[in-house]
């Protein structure tokens, strides 16, 4: 009878496994029926004679070539949070830069174009990895990676021509997507950093064209709607610190502030970047000292802003001695960079008028 009904179980898995048209989960389904069956062995072991089973477990940790194996799987299991500290690279370098451009082409649109290449081919797109690699169990360098291409997505998005909007539309794909769909039985799908890719091409498809007079040339009203876009979105950070700390949830070490604080620490680094650039680039509006020092002050609150980089985030309360808040530092840093992008957005409003 007992061996009628394992029989059984054992065509009950052959039937679920065969339902499927993948050849991808044969090797499940004998895994699955394997592990049944060591079960089955050790159930009937233990039952019958507890001492030999425990004999068994020792003679086949002890033989050599299953000594190795255990070493071996030991030795991952040990190194894998070595893996994951390698593995994490927060770059906010104030100097980096794309290549050197030609006439009439634009350095922020290089440098954007760098940003993407370093992030997602340089040191690899961490926030779509599946739980086999290392850097999946990341969370601050995802979301600093995270915050510069949302950065370039809005950057990108303050322009009216076709190719950059269509880089937008590619830069706020979503994050997370690898090469399979887990959630419907292994589907392909075209991963985050395909679509990055395809972006970073159309940056520079852009450029060349300005080089070649395709493009109508850079106007006032282009580089006031990136600084009014660039302060919409640095206000939304303000917005999602405010929310975090007016929820009064305050604990020693918190999952979800340091995935904030990266993410705004990403917007804040390409925003400089970026903006140092456009005042190259924009340098033909800029007629007066004023209005160089202004459009100065905002880039050296975007780097003051960055570089704040405590070691440990923690959400303590705003008026703790203990326990610091480094969100509601990094809030008030925000909130500078904001003053001098109104500043300079007045400034020049002044000047055009």
């Amino acid at each position: 009878m007992k061996k009628f009904k394992n029989k059984l179980i054992i065509h009950n898995l052959n039937m679920f496994f065969s339902s499927f048209n993948l050849i991808i989960l044969k090797p499940l389904k004998n895994f699955f029926v394997l592990i049944y069956r060591l079960l089955k062995i050790t159930f009937l072991s233990v039952s019958r004679n507890p001492k030999s089973f425990i004999c068994e477990i020792f003679f086949f940790i002890f033989k050599w070539w299953q000594r190795f194996l255990l070493l071996f799987f030991l030795g991952i299991l040990l190194l894998f949070p070595f893996f994951i500290l390698i593995s994490e690279k927060i770059d906010d370098n104030p100097d980096f830069s794309g290549e050197k451009i030609a006439k009439n082409q634009m350095q922020s649109i290089q440098t954007a174009q760098a940003l993407i290449d370093r992030e997602v081919v340089t040191y690899g797109w961490k926030a779509n990895l599946p739980f086999i690699f290392p850097s999946s169990f990341l969370d601050n360098m995802p979301s600093f990676q995270i915050g510069i291409i949302e950065a370039l997505a809005t950057f990108t998005d303050s322009y009216s021509h076709e190719k950059l909007q269509r880089s937008s539309e590619m830069l706020s794909y979503p994050v997370d997507i690898w090469y399979l769909n887990f959630s419907s039985y292994f589907k392909p799908v075209k991963p985050t950093q395909s679509v990055y890719k395809k972006a970073m091409a159309l940056l520079l498809s852009y450029n060349e064209d300005l080089k070649n007079g395709l493009q109508p040339p850079l106007t006032a009203s282009d580089l006031n709607n990136v600084i009014r876009r660039i302060k919409e979105d640095l206000r939304h950070c303000v917005f999602k610190i405010d929310e975090k700390l007016s929820r009064d949830e305050y604990h020693l070490i918190d999952f979800s502030a340091d995935n904030i604080f990266y993410q705004t620490k990403g917007k804040l680094y390409a925003n400089a970047l970026l903006l140092r650039d456009l005042k190259k680039d924009y340098a033909h509006l800029i007629e007066t000292p004023e209005m160089d020092i202004a459009f100065n002050d905002v880039i050296d609150s975007l780097i003051k802003a960055f570089q704040y980089n405590p070691r440990i985030i923690f959400n303590g309360k705003v008026d703790s001695f203990l326990i610091p808040s480094h969100l509601a530092v990094q809030g008030f840093y925000v909130m500078q960079v904001i003053d001098n992008l109104m500043s300079l957005q007045k400034f020049f409003y002044i000047e055009r008028n």
